[in-house]
């Protein structure tokens, strides 16, 4: 079962910024170009658990110039959520001992 990781992007450090480019790596694999544009603020990854995984973020303008890439967030995915509450309990008479 995938983990989700919802990654929260700082708001751009420019007002010419058209797009924004994520790098994933997970488990040192290639990494990922996620395109998204100047407004997203957020992304969500699902993820194996146990992957290893750092992320970065490059702002680009309308010249194509981009930016210095973010400081990396690494992490691991590791799951902390619990399982769903049990059901109710019912209980019903089954007679008595003689």
């Amino acid at each position: 079962m995938a983990l989700k990781y919802k990654i929260a992007l700082p708001e751009p450090g420019a007002g010419d910024v058209v797009s924004r480019e994520l790098e994933v790596t997970i488990d040192a694999g290639e990494p990922v170009i996620v395109q998204l544009p100047a407004s997203a603020r957020e992304h969500i990854l699902s993820l194996e658990r146990g992957a290893n995984v750092t992320v970065t973020l490059t702002d680009v303008d309308g010249n194509d110039n981009r930016s210095i890439p973010s400081v990396p967030l690494s992490f691991v995915a590791v799951d902390l959520t619990a399982p769903p509450q049990p059901g109710p309990l019912t209980a019903t008479n089954e007679g008595q001992d003689d």
